[in-house]
């Protein structure tokens, strides 16, 4: 048994057992639940459910912009890694119903995020109608549970078990919507091969597309041209999993920096390097192509400028908002905003601050103020902008500016978000992706 695997851009396996003992177990439960009956009382319990939730969960639905304890938080984190392993077990009953084994089970990190995976490679051995169940079993799973959620909520009273049940029901949506994405390696990816039997469909589309793009930035004879269908579905694919790859980026990021400091500086630096590497690589690897394809030097070169060109105008030409969030909090002389550590104090006296709640899920709107005073130290509560409530009200000291609210706050504290102007894209990924991390080293 193969025990770590990794699967680019970012999925690192780690086998734990091999689960064809428990799937004999739990098989009479996969069978029911595979049945006709089965499938029609999942079918109405999801429908009924989100149905139910959409027509009576507005209350429900308002717990979750409001700050969760500590308990519901555990109890929804527990939630949510159960419902992953009957995903995964879902997976494997499926293939063992129709006739297949499952040699692996084991948990992953896939695009910064844990999760469990079920090796259910042996579907390929099975009719087609069958792939597409074994690779749909999981959202089944996730859909059905956001369906009990959904009848539930809206019965509880106000509190910690209402707001459960409405996170339970967002996350699990949240789960079946990623999972059905075609353009990574997700089950939606692996029914849409399942079905069409195109079991190398995304190496070969992105192969396509790579291909297009190099004969067209550096020239070279094109041959045979793969459908525009083909080529789109490649690009989508070769996009999807680095965007994922930056989501997952950014939200470890901040922490990285904080908890390890110059060492977290140098791990982000160094990331950023690779990242420059592969594109570097991937150009180069374009360039051989289109020399291959009978392109000469003249025009490769050509081509290269160009490139070039179209990156420089991108990068100087387009403007983007230079948006910085922080929190807020009322302190006994009014409110402040909390200055991130990576902004200057410079040009901030006058500035729109659109304050929002800290709820679990949602961050509904909380006032808007104005910048009104210049940097000073004062002491805040620890938990200001925080999605769980603690319980303890903790004072730090940090650095904050005065804020003059335009009316009354909806909340005491929570987030905060303002604009210090437009810069060019450039300017932009330099100021989110490498000072913060500069900073830490020097």
């Amino acid at each position: 048994m193969r025990r770590w695997g990794y699967r680019p851009p970012a999925v690192l396996e780690l086998t734990l057992l091999d689960p064809a003992r428990l799937l004999a177990w739990c098989a009479p439960v996969g069978r029911a639940l595979a049945s006709r009956p089965g499938t029609v009382l999942s079918t109405a319990l999801t429908v009924g459910g989100l149905a139910h939730f959409a027509l009576a969960g507005s209350a429900a639905w308002a717990e979750l912009g409001r700050p969760a304890s500590v308990t519901t938080v555990l109890a929804l984190m527990l939630t949510m890694v159960a419902t992953t392993f009957v995903h995964e077990l879902g997976h494997g009953l499926s293939l063992v119903r129709g006739g297949g084994r499952v040699h692996r089970l084991g948990v992953m990190l896939m695009y910064g995020s844990p999760a469990m995976f079920c090796d259910v490679s042996e579907a390929w051995r099975l009719p087609r109608r069958e792939r597409l169940m074994v690779a749909l079993a999981g959202i089944r799973v996730h859909l059905a549970v956001a369906g009990a959620a959904g009848l539930a909520a809206p019965l509880l009273e106000p509190g910690g078990a209402r707001q459960l049940a409405a996170g339970v029901l967002v996350s699990n949506l949240l789960m079946a919507g990623l999972n059905l994405c075609p353009f990574v390696k997700f089950d939606g990816y692996l029914a849409l091969i399942g079905w069409l039997d195109r079991p190398n469909l995304r190496v070969q589309t992105m192969a396509e597309a790579g291909r297009v793009a190099a004969l067209t930035v550096f020239g070279g004879l094109r041959g045979e041209r793969p459908s525009p269908g083909r080529v789109l579905f490649g690009v989508a694919c070769a996009l999807t999993g680095p965007a994922l790859a930056v989501s997952a980026f950014l939200n470890y990021q901040a922490f990285v920096l904080v908890t390890l400091g110059q060492v977290g500086g140098a791990l982000v630096l160094a990331l950023l390097g690779w990242v420059a590497f592969v594109a570097v690589r991937r150009t180069v690897r374009w360039s051989r192509t289109a020399e291959e394809q009978g392109a000469g030097a003249v025009r490769r070169a050509v081509g290269a400028l160009a490139l070039a060109g179209v990156l420089a105008a991108v990068l100087l030409g387009v403007r983007v908002p230079l948006t910085w969030t922080s929190v807020y909090a009322t302190t006994p002389q009014g409110p402040v905003l909390v200055l991130p550590t990576d902004l200057g104090t410079d040009r901030l006296d006058g500035r729109t601050v659109d304050l929002q709640a800290a709820g679990l899920v949602l961050h509904p709107a909380a006032g808007r103020a104005t910048v009104c005073g210049g940097v000073e130290d004062r002491e805040v509560t620890a938990q200001a902008g925080s999605p769980i409530a603690v319980g303890i009200d903790t004072q730090v000291t940090r650095a904050v500016v005065p804020l003059c609210p335009d009316g009354p706050l909806d909340r005491t504290d929570g987030l905060a978000s303002f604009r210090t102007g437009d810069v060019p894209l450039g300017s932009w990924l330099v100021d989110v992706f490498v000072l913060p991390a500069w900073s830490r080293l020097f």
